[in-house]
């Protein structure tokens, strides 16, 4: 699948026109823009910044006549794909939530390619946008509230959060910390695990009073889960 410089230069005029029935049939805010750096590319990309929606368009292989529609979904942290999933309507289950691409007859004109566009395809591929942007928010959120637990943590042994090494302590990518009381790492060990909503200790080379003492403050401050 793609489109040669030739069938660039010949489909370009029937892309700018779909480009234009876009923004005809758009009314809820937003505009359609053709990038303008397509000559070495083998697709058409058609952005709409509004809805951080991204159209390919290309010839289908083997059948020049043809155009397919395809999109786009934002990406995520390094920009990695995003998987996204709808519980059923019966509220059973979850599954992962897809868009398909189409094919249209080139021969059928701009408007007509666009009103298949906005009819066919347009519909399940803007929700897929919607709903990778509010997972991407909710992973940002998660990342944000964890970074912040495990600062709040290290600032009590006044350590700072600081990739890849702080000061006596040993950075695992911004979820945990590791920190010695003792002269050549020798001494009591602590492990800190952050998430977004709780933190876990990891305690080691503890005397056995240590130990009891550590285990009274955990009994002193241990609290129902689920009260009632």
């Amino acid at each position: 699948m793609g489109t040669s410089r030739e069938d660039y230069a010949a489909l370009l005029p029937t892309v700018q026109g779909i480009v234009h029935s876009l923004n005809v049939a758009t009314t809820d805010g937003g505009s359609w823009v053709l990038r303008a750096d397509e000559e070495c590319t083998p697709y058409f990309h058609i952005t709409n910044a509004a809805k951080s929606a991204e159209l390919l368009i290309s010839t289908e292989y083997g059948k020049p006549e043809r155009l397919v529609i395809n999109g786009v979904t934002p990406r995520g942290k390094d920009r990695q794909y995003v998987r996204v999933y709808e519980q059923g309507a019966d509220g059973s289950g979850w599954t992962e939530f897809k868009f398909s691409s189409i094919s249209v007859a080139t021969k059928r004109g701009a408007e007509a390619i666009a009103k298949e566009i906005t009819r066919r395809f347009l519909p399940d591929y803007l929700k897929a946008v919607s709903l990778t942007l509010e997972r991407i928010a909710r992973d940002e959120n998660f990342e944000a509230q964890r970074l912040a637990n495990l600062q709040a943590c290290a600032a009590t042994l006044n350590e700072v959060i600081n990739p890849p090494y702080g000061h006596n302590t040993r950075i695992e990518d911004r979820t945990e910390f590791s920190h010695y009381f003792g002269a050549n790492c020798s001494g009591i060990r602590v492990e800190c695990k952050a998430s977004a909503n709780d933190v876990d200790l990891k305690i080691e080379n503890l005397t056995v009073e240590q130990a009891k003492q550590v285990l009274a403050l955990a009994k002193h401050l241990a609290l129902p889960r689920n009260p009632a």
